[in-house]
């Protein structure tokens, strides 16, 4: 993190000092008065941006800082903004820029700091970004099997080559998609998830020539007839009637995954005329 800018001014010509001593014969002449006010100036605006997440703004306040004094801990703090924005890369260059006005009782920890940039560096570039955005709150979100957390979720690094990616949530029907990462580039998945509505079948088999089958108030056809649907779960109506018969009306329940049959009789009704020989040879 950056740290606050010292003030004294006797602390930032004791910096520079020790900057300059450093280069050989010919460095350029010990920083004004002025020059000091600009960098800290731009040190300080570099400073609040980097705390409100803008490393671009910060980078630009802390080079320009660096324009007008070339401090050490511009460097370190350039670095550090670099290495927020996961640029690896840049983030070693500025370090080992500052490693080479960094004291000497520090230079141990600084090539440390180094070698470890160096080692995310390497990983960086052997992973790519996914990014995944789902239409539903608080949907399980999981790579290759593995939970990685629910949506809304962030942009994440995985590694190249291909994932099986998988999102559930309740009341939902699975989303499923293979995607290939390629390194260094951010890879994007929208996911549209549809509402899940169990399904069962309706079997329906009527044997009685001219018998009119209607299932939730809609005619189906008429007898003989097997009459087979896949329905939404839960309860339907089904009316099976005959000029001269007594009609047949039953509600029933049709479950999920599961195969429901029915095979209903008619039964003359005993208050009606006889049915004619033409209706039943129809």
């Amino acid at each position: 993190m950056l740290g606050r800018p010292r003030r004294h001014s006797s602390s930032l010509a004791f910096v520079v000092t020790c900057v300059l001593a450093g280069h050989a014969a010919g460095a350029p002449p010990k920083p004004s008065a002025a020059a000091l006010k600009s960098a800290m100036t731009h040190y300080d605006k570099g400073f609040a941006l980097f705390q409100a997440g803008d490393y671009d703004g910060a980078i630009a306040e802390l080079v320009t800082a660096i324009s007008y004094v070339p401090k050490a801990e511009f460097f370190y703090n350039i670095s550090k903004a670099y290495e927020k924005k996961t640029d690896f890369k840049n983030a070693r260059n500025y370090l080992e820029r500052f490693a080479g006005m960094a004291p000497k009782g520090e230079k141990a920890d600084v090539a440390r700091r180094i070698a470890e940039l160096a080692e995310r560096e390497a990983e960086f570039l052997r992973s790519g970004q996914l990014t995944i955005r789902v239409d539903a709150t608080d949907a399980v979100i999981r790579i290759d099997g593995k939970d990685v957390g629910k949506s809304p979720l962030g942009t994440l690094r995985v590694a190249v080559g291909g994932h099986h990616v998988t999102i559930e949530a309740p009341g939902f029907r699975p989303f499923m998609r293979d995607i290939v990462v390629v390194a260094g580039k951010e890879s994007v998945i929208d996911a549209v998830l549809v509402r899940h509505v169990p399904k069962g079948t309706l079997v329906v088999e009527v044997t009685m020539k001219g018998a009119t089958v209607v299932v939730d108030g809609v005619c189906v056809g008429t007898g003989p007839i097997v009459y087979r649907d896949v329905l939404d779960a839960g309860l339907h109506t089904l009316a099976v009637t005959r000029a001269g018969y007594e009609a047949f009306s039953v509600t029933v329940r049709v479950t999920e995954g599961l195969e429901t049959r029915l095979a209903p009789v008619l039964h003359v009704d005993p208050r009606a005329p006889p049915p004619s020989p033409e209706s039943d040879s129809k």
